[in-house]
């Protein structure tokens, strides 16, 4: 048997396999009033969307397929151009000391919505603060503060973390944040939401992406 012959059995054999990321998300924006009900877009284009394909620069012989649903990338566009009411960002940037009892209680109920085991109880004062939710305690203003805070920075990719000084500074902080600190993380989520779209299109452009 040639060399030629065992390369043409190596190719017959070896197989290819093609892996389709679905990035997707339902329409949530009630087109009469602007509001969307739920932060799953903003949260998870902080956490999912981008570094996916940033994972390319390091990779650059790989091609790999993204579907971007119409929905979703309508929905980010909303989120960079402003234009779109999410009830759980408002109530992220309303200062601690000026909660209402009602506003409280929203932020009670939904700012814990992350896995518990594999996120949450990986920040000491995230864990410390549902804790003493579940154990039906008081909050403090910083308690609300800290919690603002963490349930936004919980939702944004490590490696976005790591990369951002303010943001490591933040995460090594743990605890006692001021609103500065908390207008800190929302701007971050913004700026990586605004770099979705580019990051894409930049992938699509150096052809390791489509």
């Amino acid at each position: 048997m040639t060399i030629a012959d065992k390369d043409a059995i190596i190719l017959r054999d070896m197989v290819y396999l093609a892996f389709i990321y679905h990035m997707h998300q339902p329409y949530y924006k009630n087109l009469l009033t602007n509001e969307t009900p739920v932060p799953w877009v903003r949260l998870h284009g902080t956490k999912d969307y981008l570094d996916m394909v940033e994972i390319l620069e390091k990779y650059p012989k790989i091609n790999q397929t993204f579907n971007l649903v119409p929905s979703l990338l309508e929905q980010i566009e909303d989120y960079v151009e402003r234009t779109v009411k999410d009830r759980f960002l408002e109530h992220s940037y309303i200062p601690a000391a000026q909660l209402t009892r009602t506003q409280k209680e929203f932020i009670l109920e939904r700012f814990f919505s992350i896995n518990r085991d594999r996120v949450i109880a990986m920040h000491p004062r995230f864990y410390e603060l549902y804790l003493k939710k579940m154990a039906c305690k008081e909050y403090s203003e910083q308690d609300f503060l800290d919690l603002q805070v963490w349930f936004n920075m919980a939702w944004i990719d490590p490696s976005f973390r790591a990369k951002r000084p303010e943001l490591c500074r933040l995460v090594d902080k743990g605890r006692f944040y001021s609103e500065d600190d908390k207008v800190a993380v929302l701007h971050a989520q913004m700026d990586i939401l605004e770099d979705i779209v580019p990051g894409y299109k930049k992938m699509i452009q150096a052809g390791v992406s489509r």
